[in-house]
């Protein structure tokens, strides 16, 4: 294992005073400050914070501001709706129960709106003085790399670089490691010919360096670590990925693609996360979604569909998504009508669409796409740990996020491209080769009645069709499937 001591006393001969690039001079503005950084640069913060600063000094103040004027205040932080609203309530809170003062333990912060560990950590590291190591993407990157953390889960990497270091080191190590990732240690291209820490680097191996002076170097492989530039590098479609917007956690992808859809951002544009603070399934379920071992993803789409057709494009992600397990896992994914992705019996993955629409024609889609990939079975709860199950699990094996969600982004890209050319039928036949709904008896529960019989087939536009042991044929356009195990149809 490579040496942290050594590491920090290199890093911190390169950065001597390493400080959060934020401006504040309290605890409450690096909170704010904080909240408004995610997905926007440091510069672009700080020049809204120096007049936000002068407008609201208390948490009081943010608490009583007018949600629509804090909105354009922040807007060019991007977000804006999603972090006034956090903002806002954060320091409702704060009032609330801290008689208007930000709170400086872990179990404190983390309990305010918007406000995770990597954040809370910034609190006490910068605003409090204390000692603490925040993981964000920059730390999770190089301290992989570097060969002194070895996961992708922020709390597990958080637990082993405190455990290297001693507690008085903390907070300085992490602003110049983090400084490290920025400058040199970079996602896509890390500069490795001129990195300090190079002799130290146990990822030397799976970093292949060309350095001559006409081709320069190059990266062949990347760690398993969610970031922007990282999935730019295992994709680039002419459809797909025109934008990618990464989160260390949201509320849902879905709720964001919505808000970017409304204000016209481009066919193509992906958004993916982290963690989702309240993740969506159909009929209103909650998805979990922790962070550091799953995918949670949405595309936004324009099709010159009418919105009865939106059901097509469930299919069509619903094919991607087997047809990328099954390539580059091995595993044999299957689809349950319309839109969970099933190993064996148990559902490993699904779809939530969501749509803007006039009467005749769809303005936009949020195709919302979930799947346990790494997930512990362990830290589900039982009765879910009964239906569910993880790539991880079924393949007996960890799955490189990165490379596997490149994969299902290439398949996405040929089914919709085919859908846009050749039209429906291609995507209709593939999708009856990999489904495991048809020819079983099922329940199908709808908004007001609940139906039985055998699932025949799907028609033109998707529908289920039901076979009733009266014969009577139903074809039902949304409802929740239950595959029956020896039981008649009744």
């Amino acid at each position: 294992m490579a040496d942290a001591k050594k590491i920090n006393k290199l890093l911190l001969k390169k950065y001597p005073d390493p400080k959060v690039a934020l401006n504040f001079s309290n605890p409450l503005e690096l909170l704010v400050a904080t909240i408004l950084s995610a997905q926007c640069t440091d510069i672009r913060v700080n020049e809204v914070t120096k007049n936000l600063f002068k407008k609201y000094k208390t948490a009081g103040d943010y608490a009583k501001a007018d949600l629509n004027t804090l909105e354009k205040e922040i807007r060019p932080t991007g977000f804006y709706k999603n972090k006034a609203r956090m903002i806002i309530n954060c320091c409702e809170k704060i009032v609330r129960d801290f008689k208007g003062k930000v709170p400086s333990t872990i179990e404190e912060l983390t309990a305010l709106s918007g406000v995770g560990r990597k954040t809370a950590n910034v609190m006490i590291g910068s605003a409090f003085g204390g000692q603490a190591i925040a993981v964000d993407t920059h730390v999770l990157r190089v301290s992989n790399r570097l060969g002194i953390a070895h996961s992708d889960n922020p709390d597990r990497v958080e637990k082993e670089l405190t455990g290297q270091l001693p507690r008085e080191k903390w907070t300085a190590f992490n602003l110049a490691l983090i400084l490290h990732g920025r400058e040199t240690c970079i996602a896509k291209k890390p500069k490795c010919p001129e990195c300090v820490l190079y002799d130290e680097c146990e990822w030397q191996d799976k970093y292949v360096i060309d350095s001559s002076p006409s081709k320069g170097y190059k990266l062949l492989r990347s760690p398993d670590i969610l970031t922007a530039d990282e999935i730019t590098g295992v994709f680039q479609g002419k459809l797909l990925g025109k934008k990618v917007l990464f989160f260390e956690s949201t509320t849902s992808t879905n709720d964001i693609a919505m808000d970017m859809g409304q204000k016209g951002s481009p066919e193509g544009t992906i958004v993916v996360a982290d963690a989702q603070e309240k993740g969506k399934g159909r009929l209103g379920r909650a998805w979990l979604s922790p962070a550091g071992v799953n995918l949670y993803f949405t595309l936004l789409l324009r099709p010159p569909f009418s919105p009865k057709d939106a059901t097509l494009l469930t299919l069509m992600a619903a094919v991607s998504i087997v047809l990328a397990i099954r390539k580059y896992t091995g595993l044999k994914a299957t689809i349950k009508w319309p839109n969970d992705i099933l190993i064996g019996d148990k559902k490993v993955g699904g779809v939530l669409t969501e749509m803007k629409s006039e009467m005749d024609r769809i303005s936009f889609v949020a195709l919302g796409i979930g799947i346990n990939v790494n997930l512990d079975l362990n830290t589900l709860p039982v009765d879910i740990r009964a239906i569910a199950t993880s790539l991880k699990h079924e393949a007996r094996k960890s799955i490189n996020r990165v490379e596997f969600l490149g994969q299902i982004l290439r398949e996405l890209e040929h089914c919709y491209s085919v859908l846009l050319k050749v039209g429906r039928r291609p995507l209709l036949n593939k999708w009856r080769t990999l489904t495991s709904t048809i020819g079983k008896r099922v329940k199908v529960s709808m908004a007001k009645r609940i139906i039985s019989g055998i699932a025949e087939n799907i028609d033109d536009d998707g529908k289920l069709i039901v076979k009733l042991s009266s014969g009577q044929i139903e074809k039902v356009c949304a409802g929740d499937v239950i595959i029956l195990k020896n039981s008649k149809c009744f």
